[in-house]
Order: structure tokens, then sequence, then C-alpha cells
């Protein structure tokens, strides 16, 4: 059975500072982690400044460029969404797995999302994008290359959960149970920053993921959480010996699956954490031989680019000794927040 890997991905408030200071070796990085953990398609949010459409375009040629191929990564941007708040979602695909389609309700890609009362008004994530920082859902319906199977998926970052004690989120998830474009294809990925802190279960009585949730994936809802209770967003701060436990503060990500049935639709295995500090630690194996870690030269670039190259603190192969190294260089340069990721079979 074919299978295809997507990934969701906060950057957290990347705005024109950070980018320009980070520069292009934010992208190499990115780039990185797409290849080395196979990933499809990505959904970035947390995108400022107008600096959307020059991220995922550079991206894009960046993974042509490794693969030597001219078109095989597409990309696409959503507008700035939020009034006042100006915030960006990308999708980066691999065109041999999707391709963009239309739809009746959608064409390509979608933010806006029209109320069924057929008046021209718009759900609002609580409230409208034209009225307020809230943000709506960027959704691309794609074909799954080589099928007649149809997937739409959307980014999406909620309010934050103190608006209102979460019932912010909580209507803005009630607002994604509603939307008929996500009804459409064979089953639905809702993926991003959804702000929910720990138990952020939706099974669980009286916990949050059951208050923010309950209309999505509730007893009565379209759609399956796929992780629970995994922390993702990161500590303020590094301290001296800092274990995983303490760097992964609290939950915030989340994706949720729709399945359209048990005949000719899609399904899905092994949504997970994204830890890609793992990759960035050098280690001993059983023969005593050191290994280098995948993803340390490309953290250690970063931190050469922004620290100037007598500031690394990784080894000479850009493999980080110590966890609390790597997360100062990733907390400060990349994001707040780890990616997740699952894997769809169809």
């Amino acid at each position: 059975m074919p299978q295809a890997n997507v990934m969701a991905w906060n950057l957290e408030k990347l705005n024109e500072d950070r980018a320009s200071t980070v520069g292009v070796r934010l992208i190499q990085f990115i780039a990185s982690v797409m290849q080395l953990y196979r990933i499809d398609l990505i959904g970035l949010s947390g995108i400022f400044a107008g600096r959307g459409e020059s991220l995922a375009g550079i991206l894009s040629y960046e993974l042509n460029n490794r693969e030597k191929t001219d078109n095989k990564w597409q990309d696409q941007t959503s507008p700035a969404l939020g009034l006042g708040w100006n915030e960006q979602y990308c999708f980066v695909w691999n065109s041999l797995k999707f391709q963009p389609a239309t739809t009746h309700l959608t064409d390509r890609f979608q933010y806006d999302y029209p109320l069924p009362d057929g008046l021209g008004k718009f759900y609002g994530f609580p409230r409208l994008r034209t009225a307020a920082a809230d943000l709506p859902p960027y959704l691309g319906y794609f074909q799954l290359v080589g099928t007649q199977k149809f997937l739409p998926i959307a980014v999406f970052h909620a309010p934050d959960w103190a608006l209102a004690e979460g019932i912010a989120v909580e209507l803005a998830c009630k607002s994604l149970a509603e939307v008929a474009a996500f009804d459409q294809g064979h089953g639905c990925l809702l993926m991003g920053t959804f702000n929910v802190p720990a138990n952020d279960n939706v099974t669980v009585n009286g916990s949050n993921g059951a208050k923010a949730f309950a209309t999505l994936a509730g007893a009565n809802g379209k759609y399956t959480q796929t992780m629970n209770n995994q922390p993702n967003q990161l500590a303020s701060g590094s301290a001296v010996g800092l274990a995983m436990e303490n760097a992964l503060a609290q939950t915030a990500d989340n994706i949720f699956f729709r399945r359209n049935g048990t005949i000719n639709g899609i399904i899905y295995t092994d949504a997970r954490l994204v830890n890609v500090f793992l990759n960035t630690l050098g280690a001993i194996d059983e023969t005593e031989r050191w290994t280098k870690a995948p993803l340390g030269a490309a953290l250690a670039a970063i931190e050469a680019h922004v620290f100037g190259q007598n500031s690394v603190s990784a080894d000479p192969d850009g493999s980080y000794v110590l966890l609390g190294d790597a997360f100062l260089v990733y907390r400060y340069c990349v994001s707040g927040y780890l990616p997740v990721a699952i894997t769809i079979n169809y």
C-alpha cells in the first residue's frame, strides 16, 4: 500500500529580524529534517512580515537542488491572515506524491469558508479574520498521485488557550468540525498548533482536551485525535544538564484525521512527535565508535552563522554532545516548537 509522510511545523513568529539573522541556513535545516524523516508534504505556520512566499520558494528550490530535479518539490503560501496579526501558512510538497486538485468547493487552496446559509458570510475561528487576529485554517486539496483518491489537508494555528480560558479554542474547533470543505475527498487531515495544554486527551472527562475537542473528535465527532499528551512546545530557556523531559514543556500541536470509511478510504499510522534533538546529538555505539549526528551539522551551521564560528558548541563533525547546547541554538534560531508528523496509507 502506498504511503506518504506529512509534517506540521510552527516556526514561532518568524519575522524579518529572525529571518535575516538566521538566513538561508534555517531553510537548509528544515530541508535536512524533511529529508531525514522522508517527509512528502509539510505545512508551516508562524511566518510573519510577508516572509512566506520567499521561505516556501527557497525551501522547494533547496529540495529540488539536493535531489537534482527541476519541479518535483512545489509550494504554495497563504495571504497574510488575521486582522493586525498577518501570519502566513505555507505548503511544500512532493509532486510525485501529491497534486493540488479542484472541486466545486475548493479551488486547490482555501482560507475562507462560507456558512451554509448562502448569504455570503464566513466561518470564524472563532472570529472572522477580517474582524480579529484569529486565523482561519489554510486548506490544500490534494490528489494522491497514481490513485483516484483525494485528501484535504489543513494547517491551523488556534488562539491562545488563555483567551477566555480556552473558550476561544473550543469555538474554533467547533467551526473546524462544521466546515463543508473538510468533508470532501477520502479523508482529511487537520494539523497544527491547537494550544491545548495537558491533559489534551479528548477521551478524558473534564480534561482540557475534552473541552476543546469534543465537537471535533469526541464521541460524536468526525475525527480521530491521533496523538495526545505529547509535549512539543519548548521551555523558554536551557539549564546545565538539561533533560529531555524538561526541554519539552507543554502540549501544543496535534493532528486530527477523518477517515472516509473502511473501503477505498485513506488510513493513518504512526502519528508522532518529530524530536529533531535526538538527531543533533552524537553518540557512542555498542562497539564504542562515535556516531555522527545526522542533523548536527545543519544546526551547527546556524550557530556558526548567528554567533560566529568560534562560538559553536558542537564537535568538529557538527554533532552536539549536550542537549542543552543544541536546545539553545534551536530555541533561539529555529522555533519554540518541535514538528509533528503522520504517515498516511492509501
